[in-house]
């Protein structure tokens, strides 16, 4: 740390960079594992330096509330599955009659994987795949795949801030059919970038059937997006959908009549679209747009604007 001092105070070739990572890795382990507050203060009197606060007078505010930020996020993260097994045990005292259900999907579990997983085998097992088959699959490719786990956790979040009737994490795993049907997604999304397009398409086509949302496997989803109730969703091959998007029952993605290559629409982040709107062609519905219900979008929407009407026009 004083060798980035001395460097920041001289000048130095990339020590702005550096003194950012330290601080980033520092309050990580402080607020973390709870690591003494003597780096958080030392961090503190280094932005306090008159040299430093000429040059970047708002930076300590923007980088402490950005850390807060990030570090809230993370223990989250870390603490979602204790959180979720404590709520299912109180589903547990509430109706006992589902203990051994309650407890095959979620207490008897080692992590959210599994429990996703075992949930999902649950639901999509047919004369084709047994249940124990299509858990072992969907295992398989969970633990394969970068940053599949972290999506389910935004996926989870985002349900939960943002549907009023969902009080509690466990909700999305064990009762919405657009969670269920967005994780299902995400293990054919990984297959079909693997070359497994005969699998991403079993499970694609066994979404539809019990959950009743539609995704093409090839379609782009970032985590962070909320699926309500689901019936009759329908996205296509090349929709491209960003972080912290709602999307209502029967909401279409589709495209044109027969065109091919790109053709879906590119959905930005903070985006609602509401109940049995359809959004057509490979345009871009700005960020934090709002679609609302039963519209017909045909053209790029503005970012931070509502449309609404057949076609939709802004409002």
């Amino acid at each position: 740390f004083s060798l980035t001092v001395t460097n920041v105070m001289s000048g130095g070739t990339g020590a702005f960079d550096s003194f950012l990572i330290i601080c980033v890795l520092g309050s990580l382990i402080n607020n973390v594992i709870d690591y003494s507050s003597e780096y958080r203060l030392e961090i503190n009197n280094f932005l306090n330096l008159p040299s430093i606060n000429k040059k970047f007078p708002t930076f300590k505010k923007i980088i402490f509330s950005s850390l807060d930020y990030l570090l809230f996020s993370i223990k989250v993260h870390m603490n979602i599955w204790n959180e979720i097994q404590n709520e299912v045990k109180l589903r547990v005292e509430a109706e006992p009659s589902l203990e051994p259900y309650l407890n095959q999907l979620i207490l008897s579990q080692d992590n959210l994987i599994n429990s996703v997983a075992a949930v999902l085998a649950s639901k999509l097992n047919s004369d084709a795949l047994s249940s124990d088959k299509i858990k072992e699959f969907i295992l398989d490719v969970y633990h394969k795949c970068d940053h599949i786990e972290e999506d389910l956790i935004n996926d989870i979040v985002f349900f939960k801030d943002h549907d009023p009737a969902c009080k509690y994490f466990s909700t999305p795993i064990l009762f919405y059919k657009g969670f269920q049907g967005l994780a299902t997604y995400r293990a054919a999304h990984c297959l079909w970038n693997n070359d497994r397009h005969t699998m991403a398409l079993f499970f694609q086509n066994r979404a539809s059937e019990v959950f009743g949302v539609d995704i093409h496997p090839a379609a782009e989803i970032k985590g962070g997006v909320m699926i309500d109730h689901a019936t009759g969703v329908v996205i296509g091959e090349t929709s491209k959908i960003d972080e912290n998007v709602s999307i209502y029952q029967g909401v279409t993605l589709g495209g044109k009549g027969f065109e091919i290559g790109d053709r879906h629409p590119k959905i930005k982040s903070g985006v609602s679209i509401f109940a049995s709107s359809t959004v057509l062609g490979n345009i871009t519905i700005g960020k934090n747009a709002k679609v609302a219900a039963g519209s017909l979008v045909l053209k790029d929407v503005e970012a931070e604007t509502t449309v609404a009407g057949i076609p939709a026009k802004k409002l």
